[in-house]
């Protein structure tokens, strides 16, 4: 058994468990610890380095999830067999001694990052269990690879959730359960999608679908935004067949699709004989008003393929996500994709199936929407606080992220490496454009998901003293 003793900071930003995370990563990834090798029980660990027993399993359940260890029944986690040979070779130090290192971030670094999840408040001990009884299952169906689509009992979960959440009415064959979102859009170019070749998307959207689009060989047209979300008028101008949304929530800009928009769009996949890809990826956050349902809700032409994910609820490392086909194409894709296997773990798929049959999913929906509302509410109230006329909040009414248009004579960079001076990371949306767009003032993004809230105030404090002076 390999004893660890990694330096933990109680007064670092990061949790504990990240940092013993990271650490047994990095002694696998340079081989300080080997494959094969035993690594300490939880509570042995636990008991070693002066820590919960809680931080020591979400640590292991990161680095299991990531395929760095396996878990072992009845005997413990061992590191997992890795190709590591070339990554080593590329990150080998470089003889140059004229060079130096980058400095190491500041541990004091409040980062207003989109994309990551609140980890503290995924249910890990829960988790573990259903994984764990999961894992007894699967030794049992270990020969079977499973159907294509994904496991039929998990998909009967999904369809019932997103009936009574999300309002999207569809049966279990309709469901392919996925990897991730880009893999949701890969598997839809290589099948019911193959033969279109004129793709239309936001501009600025979401740069991760584009890429899959452009590597597929598809001509891809940016369309403008206006205070509604896509331009109707645009889209119908430019010729395409099949157009990629946000409606829930843009992304980035963070404003929700109205009701006259949406029937707008229906209309012109009915007269185009097109179909609209509607990403739903952070539908359930919503912060004002009553919830609203998916564009797909109001499809009587079967014109929509839906696209959900796990990853802003769960943990985006479980990699799953799920693609609800029109019933028009469900044979098409079968008939294309029947030999494939998914590329989804059976064993995730089984703890999920009964996380959800339990009700324990939806016990978690509730929390997190509290706690994100929670963290939500405070980073609007200390902006406006703070910063008050010298900034515009857009796209706060949903999500887990926010816009600031900020009233400054410094540009974007300036106000990033700004930011930065003082401890504080925001971030650029020109990523996300296909085309550069002049904004009439500098506008940054804004997550608040992985902030701990009493970060969130401390956090808009220095952006106040980094872009306007001292807080009097």
């Amino acid at each position: 058994m390999h004893i660890l003793s990694p330096a933990l900071d109680k007064q670092h930003p990061d949790p504990l468990y990240v940092q013993l995370y990271e650490q047994i990563k990095r002694d696998i990834m340079n081989g300080t610890i080997h494959t094969g090798i035993k690594l300490p029980s939880i509570r042995s660990l636990a008991q070693h380095l002066h820590i919960s027993r809680n931080t020591v399993e979400t640590a292991y359940q990161q680095l299991l999830a990531e395929g760095y260890i396996i878990s072992k029944p009845k005997s413990g986690m061992y590191v997992n067999e890795l190709e590591l040979d070339i990554i080593r070779q590329k990150t080998l130090p470089s003889p140059n001694l004229q060079e130096t290192s980058c400095p190491a971030p500041s541990p004091d670094v409040i980062d207003f990052e989109y994309g990551s999840v609140d980890m503290s408040a995924f249910p890990m001990k829960l988790w573990k269990r259903y994984s764990n009884q999961a894992y007894k299952q699967e030794m049992k169906e270990a020969a079977s690879y499973g159907h294509h689509k994904g496991e039929y009992w998990l998909r009967q979960e999904i369809a019932a959730y997103l009936y009574h959440a999300r309002g999207v009415y569809c049966s279990p064959e309709q469901i392919i359960l996925t990897s991730g979102t880009q893999h949701s859009l890969n598997l839809l170019c290589e099948t019911v999608l193959k033969n279109c070749d004129h793709f239309a998307i936001e501009n600025p959207g979401y740069d991760r679908a584009r890429y899959v689009f452009e590597n597929h060989g598809f001509r891809v047209t940016p369309i403008s935004l206006d205070r509604d979300g896509l331009s109707i008028e645009n889209l119908k101008a430019c010729g395409a067949n099949i157009v990629y949304v946000t409606p829930s929530h843009q992304y980035p800009k963070g404003m929700v699709m109205p009701f006259n928009r949406r029937l707008e769009l229906l209309q012109w996949a009915e007269e185009t004989k097109g179909y609209i890809i509607e990403d739903d990826y952070d539908g359930e956050f919503r912060y004002e008003g009553k919830p609203i349902p998916a564009l797909k809700e109001l499809d009587q032409q079967e014109s929509i393929i839906y696209l959900g994910t796990f990853s802003k609820m769960l943990l985006p490392s479980l990699r799953i996500s799920y693609i609800v086909l029109p019933q028009r194409l469900v044979q098409t894709h079968d008939t294309l994709f029947e030999a494939y296997i998914s590329t989804v773990p059976r064993v995730i798929q089984h703890t999920l199936y009964s996380f959800m049959k339990d009700g324990e999913w939806d016990r978690h929906v509730r929390r997190m929407r509290l706690l994100y509302q929670k963290k939500h509410r405070l980073l609007v109230d200390s902006l406006m606080g703070y910063l008050e006329e010298k900034v515009e909040i857009i796209g706060d009414k949903a999500g887990l992220h926010l816009l600031l248009k900020i009233n400054t004579p410094l540009t974007e960079k300036e106000l990033i490496e700004k930011a930065g001076e003082f401890g504080v990371r925001v971030y650029s949306i020109d990523k996300y454009r296909l085309f550069p767009e002049k904004e009439e003032k500098p506008l940054l993004l804004l997550g608040f998901s992985q902030i701990p809230p009493d970060q969130i105030e401390k956090g808009v404090k220095r952006l106040k003293e980094a872009w306007f002076g001292s807080i009097k």
